[in-house]
């Protein structure tokens, strides 16, 4: 399942690209599972909440990086 996902802020006019991510399918059934169950808790609609889902974590994989990236250039 491929989604496409615009990390940018609100209100952010200068040039954004699309990014692309790829959900293996062994996963989708998964992560289409959460949302469902997130969009009738809170009454979203579901390609919101798969957007939701997949945007945040692409943005988490990011902190990860960076702060490990981070913590490496420190020690030298």
């Amino acid at each position: 399942m491929n989604v496409y996902v615009n990390c940018c802020p609100s209100g952010y006019d200068s040039e954004s690209d699309l990014i692309t991510v790829e959900v293996p399918i062994s996963y989708s059934d998964e992560v289409l599972a959460y949302a469902r169950t997130l969009s009738d808790a809170y009454g979203i609609p579901n390609d919101r909440v798969l957007k939701d889902i997949i945007k945040e974590s692409v943005i988490e994989i990011e902190r990860r990086y960076y702060e490990r990236k981070n913590r490496q250039t420190k020690k030298r």
